[in-house]
């Protein structure tokens, strides 16, 4: 049997665990635990980022559907805002036709006021 003690190198500690199937399972654990805590730590940092995009200055509280609230009232406000702009253009369109052909003379303005009459085939 192995046993082991804490005066140990590392070195000799895997070394001794590499010897048998269960010490073998450990080691790999170990490896998998750790890769898990750091994907655990890139995701948390990850998380923080999005939030400070969406511009909510609080940290992630661990409620589930807290990213998604920030998700949907960013969605909301984005929305409301390309409306505005949209308005705005169109506002500023109607205002150029407007002023456009308020400044022209009557000369210049083709205004065909007769009304149109179709052509009739002879049958």
């Amino acid at each position: 049997t192995i046993t082991l003690n804490s005066s140990l190198s590392l070195a000799r500690e895997v070394e001794l665990l590499q010897l048998t199937a269960v010490g073998r399972f450990t080691l790999d654990a170990c490896l998998r635990v750790t890769a898990l805590v750091s994907e655990i730590n890139k995701a948390n940092d990850q998380l923080d980022a999005l939030l400070q995009y969406f511009e909510e200055g609080h940290v992630f509280d661990g409620q589930p559907d807290g990213i998604f609230q920030s998700v949907y009232e960013f969605g909301k406000n984005f929305d409301a805002a390309l409306h505005d702009v949209i308005h705005e253009e169109k506002t500023k369109i109607r205002n150029t036709r407007v002023l456009c052909c308020a400044t022209k003379s009557f000369d210049e303005v083709d205004i065909n006021l007769s009304p149109r009459r179709q052509s009739r085939k002879s049958y």
